[in-house]
């Protein structure tokens, strides 16, 4: 009886990260308070980055960004945190400093 040859498992690329605009993006909104929604952006954001498999902190910072409006995006890549230096949470501690009243709840 001959062998069957080994078949290779299909390798699944991540999904990209969606465009800016689309239906499944993260948008930061206020909240029905009128306070800045950060903790919903950042779930929404960082589930994308394990559906994406995005893991390099300077990527999770440019790809959060592309997500905002033009003076949120130049105000949060204008932060010190923005640079390699520092890492995706850093960055995020920093944000939050910008927004009293919110935190990670």
């Amino acid at each position: 009886m001959a062998a069957v040859p080994a078949v290779a498992a299909p390798v699944i690329a991540p999904r990209l990260m969606p465009s800016r605009g689309h239906a499944t993006t993260s948008k930061l909104e206020n909240d029905p308070n009128g306070v800045v929604d950060l903790n919903r952006f950042f779930q929404d954001i960082e589930y994308l980055f394990k559906d994406c498999a995005i893991n390099d902190d300077q990527q999770k910072k440019q790809h959060a960004i592309r997500y905002l409006n033009h003076p949120v995006s130049g105000l949060w890549s204008a932060l010190p945190s923005y640079a390699a230096a520092s890492t995706y949470e850093e960055w995020k501690t920093a944000i939050r400093k910008l927004y009293p009243g919110t935190s990670e709840d």
